[in-house]
């Protein structure tokens, strides 16, 4: 038993409690999990040192734990190099804890952003995107590739993979995933592993606002990463996006977790209406309203509008039954066939 392992986690996590072999479990201090309002999602190994929070905020080594809970770099280095001996190597170590939901396990170094100008996202400065609201998001252009470029984060604010929208005459249209190949030819050779379903585009700056206030904001939900700036801009800090009209188990497990309420506000078509009907079944059980359009004929989306037209919105969001009742979607071969392709 490694007592001075268990010793220094012993300082930060709260109720620490031993469980089978070498592993132990707590009160994730890095949220600040509240023991009357949860149950404990942190535990480490205390042979290994290695550490999990099931709740989200990610997973890693000693030395990294000591850095989220706040620990200056001095205190941690002296911290883990007293106990450096008692740990086994972690290239031999067995972690028996899965991975950390939303977290990315080969994540992106933060200076590949300088590769991306904000400033030359001529396309979102014509359609009224201030420089201000794409420096703040780290929106970016990729001159090499021609591409707007979203980066995602993953919930501890690491970036997990890059999202690019081709402009210009070559390959103009969809959003494309950089890929290994891609990385390369912008100079960096690491091992890539993304898979967009498993984030939500600005996660970590909404789990942030919900963690650390006790009267939490309701979150906007829409599909893509232009309507989630233009909400932004237009005071809706609090704003996710899909990337797309669909949900993941992942996004859908985040969002339960989140515990905010919630507004649907996806675009105002055919894929977007059957998105809110198939995204609002499975979140049955979490307070959630629909916005409602001004212009319920329209095939438009949240960045067509005006901040007073959004307020609306928002201001008249209702039901999901509500909602589909006014859309003319509640036939009964409507909503089977909805549930049936929701599970």
């Amino acid at each position: 038993m490694s007592q001075a392992v268990v010793a220094v986690f012993n300082r930060h996590v709260p109720r620490l409690k031993k469980g089978a072999g070498a592993e132990w479990t707590g009160f994730c201090p890095i949220h600040d999990e509240d023991p009357t309002k949860s149950k404990p999602s942190f535990g480490f190994n205390e042979d290994s040192g290695l550490w999990v929070c099931r709740a989200g905020c990610g997973a890693g080594s000693l030395r990294r734990f000591l850095a989220m809970v706040g620990v200056g770099d001095m205190s941690a280095d002296a911290a883990v190099e007293r106990v450096r001996h008692l740990l086994v190597r972690t290239d031999k170590a067995k972690p028996t804890f899965r991975k950390a939901r939303f977290t990315s396990q080969d994540p992106l170094p933060r200076r590949m952003l300088g590769l991306f100008d904000p400033y030359l996202s001529d396309d979102l400065l014509y359609d009224g995107f201030s420089e201000k609201t794409l420096r703040d998001n780290d929106v970016g252009f990729d001159t090499h590739h021609m591409r707007i470029t979203y980066p995602i984060y993953d919930v501890a604010g690491q970036i997990a993979g890059l999202v690019g929208k081709p402009v210009g005459r070559y390959e103009e249209g969809k959003y494309r995933v950089y890929t290994k190949s891609d990385l390369e030819e912008l100079g960096y050779t690491q091992r890539l592993r993304f898979d967009r379903s498993h984030y939500l585009w600005r996660m970590h700056k909404v789990a942030k606002m919900c963690r650390d206030t006790d009267d939490p904001p309701t979150v906007i939900i829409v599909e893509g990463y232009k309507a989630a700036l233009w909400m932004v801009q237009n005071g809706w800090e609090a704003t996710l996006a899909l990337q797309g009209s669909s949900i993941s188990d992942e996004q859908l497990l985040f969002l339960q977790r989140l515990g905010c309420d919630l507004i649907l506000f996806l675009d105002n078509d055919r894929g977007g209406w059957l998105g809110t009907s198939k995204i609002g079944y499975k979140l049955r059980g979490v307070p959630m309203r629909v916005a409602t359009y001004p212009y319920k004929d329209a095939r438009i989306q949240p960045d067509d509008l005006t901040q007073q037209e959004l307020l609306v919105a928002i201001q008249e969001s209702r039901s999901l039954h509500s909602w589909r009742r006014e859309y003319g979607l509640t036939s009964t071969k409507f909503t089977q066939r909805t549930q049936q392709r929701s599970r």
